[in-house]
């Protein structure tokens, strides 16, 4: 069985608490089901118990990437409270460490340290760091929340990269959007994992179009046109007609 890794990079941001809300889907066919979180500051918390990470075992991995000043601030177990900006009284404030040690999770936690990134080879150097986590065939889930400024881009394509060289699958990639939070306080989690699965078409279509290959095209179809192709409740005509074009490549 695969190794389950969840990797997030942890903010410097003050957080406030609120519930975090996805749409799952728990049956083919059948009607999504919104989960809610328990209430948190850290989205690692909210995005962890939406993937399940509660029935993970001591094999897999909770990797939490950390620049000095996010350690200091946002990750500590002995933090125990902080100022927001610009005010003097501090407040109660728990750290993401303490957090997940409250979470009793089997799966082992790693903290990570990386660097700011300022240029061309920190840069390098986070992308190494984050990819050397990584092993052959693991199951990967990514948390975008807190990955400012060049890491969402480094992320995504250090995934299909590890993808590549190293046989891993991206089973999640999710952003927590804090700011669209309704009346109750709960804030959307967007998957974005089609951006993965649009990678890979590209990838596809490409090995096609240079190599006459369509092998990397049925297998996609394979796994993501057939669960759309079965559900007969809201049959979608784009991916039948899909379907029959990439059987009449593949037959070629």
């Amino acid at each position: 069985m695969p190794r389950k890794v969840f990797i997030s990079i942890l903010g410097t941001g003050f957080y406030e608490e609120c519930a975090y809300t996805k749409e799952i889907e728990e049956e083919e066919g059948k009607e999504q089901k919104p989960f809610t979180s328990t209430p948190t500051r850290f989205i690692q918390q909210a995005s962890l118990e939406i993937v399940g990470a509660n029935g993970w075992t001591e094999e897999d991995r909770v990797i939490i990437f950390l620049t000095k000043k996010a350690r200091e601030l946002n990750w500590n177990k002995t933090i125990t409270e902080r100022k927001r900006y610009g005010k003097d009284t501090p407040e109660p404030y728990k750290g993401l460490e303490a957090v997940l040690q409250e979470m009793n999770l089997k799966a082992q936690v790693e903290d990570k340290d990386i660097k700011d990134g300022m240029n061309k080879e920190e840069i390098w150097e986070v992308f190494q760091t984050i990819y050397d986590t990584l092993q052959e065939g693991d199951e990967l889930h990514l948390d975008l929340t807190h990955s400012f400024r060049f890491l969402p881009m480094l992320l995504l394509v250090l995934g299909n990269y590890a993808k590549f060289l190293k046989g891993i699958t991206i089973k999640n990639i999710v952003y927590g959007n804090y700011e669209a939070r309704n009346a109750q306080n709960e804030a959307p989690i967007i998957s974005l994992l089609p951006l993965a699965s649009l990678q890979d078409w590209t990838f596809a279509a490409a090995n096609y179009l240079q190599n006459g290959r369509a092998t990397q095209l049925e297998e996609l179809v394979n796994e993501e046109l057939r669960p759309m192709l079965r559900n007969t409740k809201d049959i979608n005509q784009d991916a039948r007609t899909l379907n029959k074009y990439i059987k009449a490549l593949v037959s070629r």
